[in-house]
């Protein structure tokens, strides 16, 4: 019987970069690139965005952690690109000098009700499932100081420097 032996091999990379705001445009293409090379890359997220689309951010967020996708955070993570940052449950980088920039979304909690159950495509479920977290957890992921948190209920920009992050 010939003995096999077995041989680690390292896993090729595959870079997503964001350098546009958070939108659903950007998550559909954050899915086409998750269908072509999940199966046989690593998959790095590099994030450089002013931010965007709550929402959407939501989503990419689900995405990023359904695949473990590790983070980079480079040069700006504002506003939506923040929460994605800060709150994804992956590995995190920062390349020196990234400054993060965070406030208050323009949108309210969504609460859930079971009896309503809406006819939408499968990203939006997963989005509505078990992964869905209200504003309020996610800013609770986010350590902030007492005079950030009053800055955040007025809904001014929270600056934050490499140093911070």
């Amino acid at each position: 019987m010939e003995e096999v032996q077995e041989m680690l091999v390292p896993v090729p990379k595959k870079i997503f970069y964001i350098e546009s705001h958070i939108d659903l445009e950007l998550f559909e293409k954050l899915v086409q690139f998750v269908n072509e090379y999940s199966d046989s890359h690593i998959i790095e997220v590099w994030l450089n965005s002013p931010g965007g689309d709550c929402m959407a951010a939501e989503m990419i967020r689900d995405l990023i952690e359904e695949y473990q996708m590790p983070i980079v955070g480079c040069y700006l993570i504002g506003s939506a690109a923040f929460n994605i940052f800060m709150t994804a449950n992956v590995y995190k980088r920062l390349v020196p000098g990234t400054k993060g920039i965070f406030h208050r979304s323009f949108y309210s909690n969504i609460r859930m009700d079971e009896s309503f159950k809406p006819m939408i495509d499968s990203e939006f479920k997963r989005f509505m499932g078990e992964n869905y977290r209200t504003i309020d957890e996610a800013v609770a992921k986010i350590p902030l100081d007492t005079k950030q948190k009053r800055k955040f209920k007025r809904n001014e920009d929270i600056n934050f420097t490499y140093e911070e992050l």
